[in-house]
């Protein structure tokens, strides 16, 4: 091999390397909890205000809750993202359904 081919396979072999540190580290910071944190929240509320808007109060919460869950974990496939233990998307779905604007009764018309 001439030497314009090791410094080829040289050079390709480090890029690789750099490109697949550049992936451990984008997955390593995927898992930080100052990422996920806000990740859940946003799923969340994605989540809850599409089960609202489709389903309104044809469902009872249970229900509710557990498609608001399935939700959270196709976007988190969706987006590749790693997925959250259940106890975390049962806290962050409740949350986001007390933060739901309460409906009002509708005022009767004269």
């Amino acid at each position: 091999m001439t030497w314009w081919g090791q410094l080829l396979s040289s050079i390709v072999f480090a890029v690789l390397i750099v490109w697949g540190l550049h992936i451990l580290n984008i997955r390593r910071f995927q898992r930080l909890p100052e990422y996920r944190v806000p990740l859940l929240e946003r799923l969340a509320r994605i989540a809850v205000g599409k089960v609202e808007r489709q389903q309104g109060s044809n469902m009872s919460s249970k229900a509710k809750k557990t498609l608001a869950m399935s939700i959270i974990v196709n976007l988190c496939k969706d987006l590749h993202a790693p997925l959250f233990p259940s106890e975390a998307m049962d806290s962050a779905i409740d949350a986001a359904f007390f933060l739901l604007p309460e409906k009002k009764p509708a005022e009767p018309r004269e």
